[in-house]
């Protein structure tokens, strides 16, 4: 079928067998939002208008079409997941030391406590600070995080996300919005803490997960750690 005599519903939603038939897509008289099924890869692309080219380095999560504009064809899922989640964890024990009561503390200090990420996440194995480096959208952030009371006396820890540094350290305020929850922690017991925040992600902003201990400055001692990144 030529372009000239295409159905209305092909300018909203079509198939095609292969990546390169995509590319060939004619992207000028498609709406903003139309989708193309991929079945040979079963992949989804959505067409951004005027995305232009800063993310085409990011490998099949981007299709370029041949057709000289600055449209783009956006991977909604590849083979049912989707390209634009992510997963941090801790590969060691990691200490968070206050330093002040009820003070907030980034996760992570020590070389190569860190891994995961993916070319659209850059975790940095330091700091546990994930670099986003997609499209704008919308995540959900979830966290779990196995914190060790190893002081003599008993800890309140509580943890929460920090999108792009609002929740700061060394603050003492609350960060009820931010994912924030506690436990607490006799000497020599260990607990889990998890929580969750909705976020809109923008190119090179960062997620950390701080920590505080409100009964003092004891320190956290974090054995387990994951933190996920998906869509809405």
């Amino acid at each position: 079928m030529s372009e000239a005599f295409r159905s209305a519903v092909a300018f909203r939603n079509d198939i095609c067998d292969v990546i390169s038939q995509l590319e060939q897509r004619f992207t000028r008289p498609l709406p903003n939002g139309a989708t193309v099924y991929v079945t040979g890869g079963d992949a989804l692309y959505r067409l951004v208008k005027d995305l232009g080219s800063s993310f085409d380095t990011l490998g099949s999560a981007i299709v370029v079409p041949a057709d000289g504009t600055d449209n783009r064809w956006v991977a909604e899922s590849i083979s049912g997941a989707s390209p634009w989640s992510s997963i941090e964890v801790a590969l060691a024990n990691v200490d968070v030391v206050p330093n002040n009561p009820d003070a907030w503390r980034g996760l992570g200090t020590t070389a190569g406590s860190f891994g995961g990420g993916s070319t659209i996440f850059e975790v940095n194995p330091t700091t546990s600070v994930m670099t986003y480096r997609g499209v704008t959208r919308q995540m959900t952030l979830a966290y779990e995080a196995t914190i060790l009371n190893g002081t003599g006396g008993p800890i309140d820890a509580e943890a929460a996300i920090s999108h792009n540094g609002d929740v700061p350290e060394d603050s003492t305020t609350d960060f009820r919005g931010d994912g924030q929850q506690g436990t607490t922690l006799a000497a020599g017991f260990r607990a889990v803490v998890s929580g969750k925040r909705s976020v809109l992600l923008a190119p090179n902003q960062t997620v950390r997960l701080m920590l505080r201990n409100v009964a003092g400055s004891g320190t956290l001692t974090v054995q387990y750690f994951s933190m996920s990144f998906a869509p809405n």
